[in-house]
């Protein structure tokens, strides 16, 4: 089960920290509502609210069959 932790929207962008009940895993989706142009990041849980407030200094994680995989934080 997908649950969202904290969701923020201002006039253009939708960001959501979302935290996966069966895996553990958390994920950042964040949604241009304007375009329609969307992007999931997903964090170290440690890192998971720097993730949710700074998206764009996150890379986008790779899709697998649909589910973001891997961390691919930005290395420091």
């Amino acid at each position: 089960m997908i649950r969202i932790l904290h969701e923020r929207k201002s006039s253009d962008l939708h960001v959501m920290l979302l935290w996966n009940t069966k895996t553990g895993r958390v994920h950042v989706t964040v949604r241009d509502e304007q375009t329609g142009d969307a992007f999931v990041v997903v964090p170290d849980p440690a890192r998971a609210l720097e993730a949710f407030y700074h998206p764009f200094c996150f890379d986008a994680a790779v899709e697998v069959d649909g589910a973001p995989e891997i961390d691919t934080r930005l290395a420091a």
